[in-house]
């Protein structure tokens, strides 16, 4: 399947995840980003770390959802097998968090609001994309809040 294809057709039921004031933007990939994974998993995983990003941002905002092609090729910082692999970015307009939730965030049982507000979805959505031979990832950066970064292994070629 293609991710972007996937992404543009469930991006009501991503956007329905959020509040009315924050805007959901996909930019997709240039490239086809053909991968062999559950769709349905992989979407509730994005669709669990969109609801995340969206607790960053205290009023209107933004999340983006990007796609792009990643070659794990040179570098193995993430103890992925080496290939080329789909990036897919969740990124908010909110302010930044502390470096320190970064090390706690995919606990099962870390929280940073009210115990049952999802946290423990970001655990599961970890699993989901471990269980499809990728990586999740959190970064920040001051000028656009935080980011999720998925890295999700390409379908082999078959021919």
């Amino acid at each position: 399947m293609d991710l972007d294809e996937v992404m543009k057709s469930h991006k009501e039921l991503i956007a329905s995840s959020v509040r009315e004031n924050i805007t959901v933007h996909i930019r997709p990939s240039d490239e086809k980003t053909m991968l062999n994974i559950d769709v349905e998993l992989v979407c509730e995983a994005i669709q669990t770390l969109v609801r995340k990003a969206q607790e960053n941002i205290p009023g209107h905002g933004a999340i983006t959802i990007r796609t792009q092609m990643a070659d794990l090729s040179q570098r193995d910082e993430f103890h992925l097998p080496a290939g080329a692999y789909c990036s897919v970015k969740v990124s908010n307009s909110g302010p930044v968090e502390t470096q320190s939730i970064k090390n706690d965030v995919f606990e099962p049982f870390f929280t940073t609001g009210e115990f049952g507000t999802g946290d423990m979805d970001v655990a599961a959505a970890y699993g989901i994309v471990r269980q499809s031979g990728g990586l999740i990832e959190m970064k920040f950066k001051p000028e656009c809040g935080s980011i999720f970064v998925v890295t999700l292994p390409l379908q082999k070629s078959t021919t």
